[in-house]
């Protein structure tokens, strides 16, 4: 399932924890879990942008949270 993960995580969209759960046919927990665990092993590296403002992010042109916030 770890593969599945990653394979899942390549895809040029975002997907939550519960996408991804759905996704892969188990629980928003186990999903974190072995997040974190591909984490431990080097596979994955958290990114703290979201914070920052869209126009300044590198994941802009992919990010879900981007696609879905109203027009100005």
């Amino acid at each position: 399932m770890l593969q599945e993960i990653l394979h899942a995580l390549q895809s040029d969209q975002t997907l939550s924890t519960e996408q991804l759960a759905k996704k892969l046919d188990t629980t928003p927990q186990m999903v974190l879990a072995m997040l974190q665990h591909l984490e431990t092993l080097g596979y994955l590296k958290q990114l703290d942008t979201c914070t920052e403002a869209c126009a300044r992010c590198p994941l802009g042109s992919i990010c879900q949270a981007q696609k879905s916030k109203p027009s100005k």
